[in-house]
């Protein structure tokens, strides 16, 4: 069960609104858009057989609408007050940043844009109904799940237990203490597909090779004496993009010689709350 909804704009205002105490003046009445988002699927037909075929498949933007009650104080402020007050967070055309907390202990993000912001203002209960696009659908929790491991030079792997309910990309940070011309990363999935993606390329002591998965921020990038630049070219033109899916994953960094240092970092996302 939700517990409380915290709401920061773009300006760095946090407003917090408990679900069970008004006593802020506003009340949570009903949140739509917290479930699973619809997925469009794409296919093609034949004109010689029956059914499609698969091609492809998305998930859609997520639309959250907030119904929130206006329950001031009459002694400290009006109803107008607290409609003012929201107005500083839910004015459309802004941007939002979310955050949902539960009884579970689950807490988790997701930003969007105000769409619109329908006061009722003429009602002997005052409300107020927000829609917000958000463009990411997914909600993330923001704190980073963090590895320290080395490359190895046999088939080790790393178990990792994946808490989120959607796929997740991450962040890969190499350290070399020595030269390396190339590795290979092995990710086994929980549906028992692997993924593999190699990488060749001459990287010597004091470098720092960052590959990033996450949706919209993929890059391959060589910091050499603090000066970056892109190396995605050396990665292989046949190598997968490495994600985590909910379950069991296995990972890997082989890569022959002493073993080479490396940091992981990725989100938990959940399709869902």
């Amino acid at each position: 069960m939700l517990t409380q909804v915290v709401a920061t704009n773009a300006q760095g205002s946090i407003l917090t609104m408990p679900l069970e105490d008004v006593s802020g003046g506003i009340a949570i009445q009903n949140i739509e858009g917290l479930g699973p988002v619809k997925a469009t699927i794409v296919t093609s037909s034949f004109a010689t057989a029956d059914g499609v075929q698969y091609l492809a498949s998305r998930r859609e933007p997520r639309n959250l609408v907030l119904t929130l009650g206006l329950e001031p104080d009459p002694a400290l402020e009006t109803v107008r007050d607290v409609r003012n007050r929201l107005y500083a967070y839910f004015m459309p055309n802004t941007t939002v940043l979310l955050q949902f907390t539960d009884d579970s202990g689950l807490l988790v993000n997701i930003s969007g844009m105000i769409e619109t912001c329908e006061p009722a203002i003429f009602s002997q209960e005052p409300a107020m109904d927000v829609s917000i696009t958000c463009f990411d659908p997914e909600f993330f929790d923001p704190n980073v799940v963090f590895i320290a491991e080395n490359t190895v030079s046999t088939a080790s792997d790393l178990t990792i237990d994946y808490v989120g309910t959607v796929e997740t990309g991450l962040r890969w940070q190499l350290f070399p203490n020595r030269d390396i011309d190339e590795f290979t990363i092995y990710s086994n999935l929980p549906n028992g597909l692997t993924r593999r993606l190699d990488f060749a390329w001459q990287l010597h002591a004091g470098d720092i090779l960052t590959i990033n998965t996450r949706p919209g921020e993929k890059e391959v990038t060589l910091s050499r004496d603090s000066v970056p630049s892109s190396l995605l070219y050396g990665m292989s033109p046949q190598s997968s993009w490495i994600d985590f899916y909910p379950g069991t994953n296995t990972f890997r960094v082989q890569a022959e010689g002493d073993p080479v240092p490396y940091i992981l970092t990725y989100f938990n996302r959940y399709g869902g709350l």
